[in-house]
């Protein structure tokens, strides 16, 4: 029971710890972070105005991996708004989009897009303690991961597909960096986004699902 007690207070702090590093890249920032880019930039299909359908996002931040353990991060919602509103207009995939229950309408379809916030947590508390320790001289680093779901249902609640992806954000932290610091983790953190939720909407148009979707 002692050893399962530890285990759970490492995993709680590990997960307060990684909210602590999600609200710094949301807007508090202060070390240098740079994005892995497995998820490449995509090129957004065309499509004509008849495969266009119009759908709600149901867009939800979590700090944990994919599953029931992972906590909803209050607030991530609202500062990702822009950045979500920006990527559909930008698309051009639908006729309309809106994130607000209350504009959903009947013939809506749902996009439900889950972000999930992992990583070496533990790992990245040890790294930024040694460079506490001595003063920031030896840097400290960790990685933040970054899975996206996207789920496409159909007006009537139906599932029809799921989609997902996965990037990371490598962070430093220390007096060594500082010329680097202008590398932000908001900066980090969005662009890593950016490229995931075009690639889930690039995966949608290019699976033909858009003109299904279109001509319900």
């Amino acid at each position: 029971m002692a050893k399962q007690r530890k285990k759970e207070e490492r995993m709680k702090a590990a997960r307060i710890l990684g909210v602590v590093c999600l609200m710094g890249a949301l807007g508090l920032g202060g070390c240098a972070s740079f994005p892995a880019e497995e998820v490449p930039r995509t090129t957004m299909p065309l499509v004509s105005q008849d495969d266009r359908p119009s759908v709600y996002v149901d867009f939800r931040f979590y700090q944990g991996e994919p599953g029931a353990g992972a906590a909803e991060v209050p607030g991530a919602r609202e500062a990702m708004h822009t950045l979500l509103d920006e990527r559909f207009r930008n698309s051009g995939l639908f006729s309309r989009y809106t994130f607000d229950a209350a504009e959903k309408r009947a013939g809506d379809h749902v996009l439900k897009i889950r972000a999930y916030n992992h990583g070496s947590a533990f790992l990245a508390a040890l790294s930024g303690g040694i460079s506490g320790a001595t003063l920031g001289i030896i840097p400290g680093t960790g990685k933040d991961e970054y899975t996206l779901t996207m789920e496409t249902l159909d007006p009537a609640g139906n599932s029809i597909q799921n989609a997902r992806n996965h990037d990371s954000v490598r962070f430093w932290i220390g007096w060594v960096i500082l010329p680097l610091s202008n590398n932000t983790p908001r900066d980090a953190l969005m662009d890593t986004m950016t490229r995931q939720i075009d690639a889930l909407l690039a995966d949608l148009a290019n699976s033909r699902r858009l003109h299904q979707l279109a001509q319900r």
